[in-house]
């Protein structure tokens, strides 16, 4: 789709295809980008990932979900999220509000202290959860996107050009209180190489 448009302007040696050396501007669907049901599921600008806001609920018959979507529920709740920073497992507290459209706020306290949610949404079972800290005096945006099935959470967190997977329960929820099967996800690492 991009790379006739490219070549036309004359920049196809640096835009246009996946190849190594080229910029990756990438954007990542569940589907066919132009069906109407397709979402997009991370958008990579020069090689950085971001992860979009959820859809919001569409009106009746068009696209999107909110809590009343089949597999949705309720974020609202405090969750304990598990994750890997440079080999050492470390634990956050996240302390979430639902509204009834979907948004998310609250806030998320690790050992960098408390921040709270600026921007966040439920889709179904899909979340986004954004918050910002401050690294080296300057406001570092966190963005946490994944799946919510049950009492589980499951997804990963993109900061700084890096990417973490993390996992999320409710305390108290048993380790198999799934509320369901937990859907596999492709991972995605920091770094992203096209090999020939």
């Amino acid at each position: 789709l991009t790379l006739g448009a490219a070549e036309i302007l004359g920049v196809s040696d640096r835009i246009g295809s996946i190849e190594p050396g080229k910029i990756a501007n990438l954007v990542v669907t569940d589907g066919d980008i132009f069906a109407d049901a397709t979402n997009v599921k991370w958008i990579f600008v020069d090689g950085r990932m971001y992860a979009p806001p959820p859809a919001v609920e569409a009106p009746a018959g068009g696209r999107g979900g909110g809590r009343g979507a089949p597999g949705g529920g309720d974020i609202s709740g405090t969750w304990t999220l598990t994750y890997s920073a440079q080999g050492n497992t470390q634990e956050s507290t996240a302390t979430l509000q639902m509204a009834a459209d979907g948004s998310i706020t609250g806030t998320i306290s690790s050992q960098m202290g408390t921040a709270p949610v600026t921007r966040g949404h439920l889709n179904g079972n899909q979340f986004s959860i954004t918050i910002s800290i401050p690294i080296n005096g300057d406001a570092t945006e966190i963005v946490m996107s994944g799946t919510m099935t049950g009492n589980q959470l499951s997804g990963s967190m993109s900061f700084m050009g890096q990417m973490l997977d993390f996992t999320g329960r409710r305390p108290g929820a048993s380790e198999d209180d799934s509320g369901g099967e937990i859907e596999s996800r492709y991972r995605v690492r920091s770094r992203i190489e096209v090999r020939r």
